[in-house]
């Protein structure tokens, strides 16, 4: 009864994912385990890598209040995913980016505000979806924002309005100054923020 309710703690509350969450679940049931045992049922719940790496697992990030779907194999061809399959995706990357930002950005709130909708387009008369490809920093940063960022922005861009436009997104969703020098995530993520629109050093 005892584990159960500690396992049931542990998978619902993001505490448990916290340093402080797991100084105090060790506190709570060191008197009744051994080390072998609490080792194992840490590694269960994957919260020794949570500790030791500083990473969140994938669930700890939710849409509409529902954790995101782990995905059983990693896809060859993203973008031809659903978009809350193709979100759960492209967190898995950024949750796990060596890059500071990135993980300041997608660590910074967990509710996410949209999901990964690919934008479509037309070459030589036929719809195409456009691809994602996390490559460079710039990618992964606007890739992060896209998902958490309310925007400042009503209208798109003069970018994103263009049949030019190399960002992936359907949406144009700029943060304000602060963000990217007030550029949107997809002139971010093609690199060609400072040419468009809202970029605030023009």
């Amino acid at each position: 009864m005892h584990d159960q309710v500690c396992a049931d703690l542990i998978g619902s509350s993001p505490l448990f994912y916290s340093l402080s969450g797991l100084i105090g679940y060790l506190f709570f049931t060191a008197q009744r385990k051994s080390f072998s045992e609490l080792f194992v049922l840490f590694k269960s719940h994957n919260l020794l890598s949570a500790m030791v790496d500083g990473i969140f697992p994938l669930t700890s990030w939710k849409w509409e209040g529902i954790p995101l779907p782990k995905l059983e194999e990693q896809p060859d061809e993203p973008h031809l995913l659903s978009s809350i399959d193709l979100t759960s995706w492209v967190v898995n990357q950024l949750r796990t980016s060596r890059y500071n930002d990135v993980r300041d950005i997608i660590e910074g709130k967990k509710d996410l505000v949209r999901l990964i909708e690919l934008k479509e387009r037309r070459e030589r008369g036929d719809k195409v979806t456009a691809t994602i490809q996390l490559t460079r920093q710039q990618r992964f940063s606007s890739s992060a924002a896209y998902l958490v960022t309310e925007p400042t922005n009503k209208e798109p861009c003069q970018q994103c309005n263009s049949r030019s436009s190399s960002g992936p997104c359907a949406l144009c969703i700029a943060g304000g100054p602060e963000l990217f020098t007030g550029a949107c995530t997809n002139c971010q993520y093609s690199s060609n923020a400072s040419k468009y629109t809202f970029y605030a050093k023009k």
